[in-house]
């Protein structure tokens, strides 16, 4: 499978996706093999646009990566930041391609194994956002 990442505004997180991404890949059966397309986003944007409330902005800039990605091939992308998620719904409105949404998988995960309070701990822009009240 080829997975599209938009990276950069998470550096760390986008090199944990990355090193797992290849761990599963190298761990599995060989008969298939991962192809991985990164996107570098600016940081910079995206705090800017998460303190003026801008989700159409972001979503614009999200969407030509999108595009990008899309184009090299990739059949799914993820967003490696999760304060990226803040516009994600409206992404997934515009994307050319399937959106792996981190927040519903772990939301999922959570449920599934009994969780019914969870705490969070998140820099300011991130836990400014309101991303978390859902759970």
């Amino acid at each position: 499978m080829h997975i599209g990442l938009i990276g950069g505004i998470g550096p760390a997180a986008t090199e944990f996706y990355y090193r797992n991404l290849v761990k599963a890949d190298q761990a599995s059966d060989g008969d298939s093999r991962m192809e991985l397309t990164i996107c570098h986003a600016q940081a910079s944007d995206l705090i800017r646009n998460i303190q003026a409330g801008n989700v159409d902005a972001q979503v614009r800039i999200f969407e030509v990566m999108a595009n990008r990605l899309s184009a090299a091939g990739a059949e799914a992308l993820a967003v490696t930041s999760i304060a990226g998620h803040f516009c994600i719904s409206e992404l997934k409105r515009v994307s050319p391609i399937p959106i792996i949404d981190a927040l519903s998988g772990l939301e999922s995960s959570l449920i599934r194994n009994g969780y019914t309070r969870v705490g969070v701990l998140g820099n300011k822009v991130v836990m400014e956002t309101r991303l978390f009240d859902s759970f």
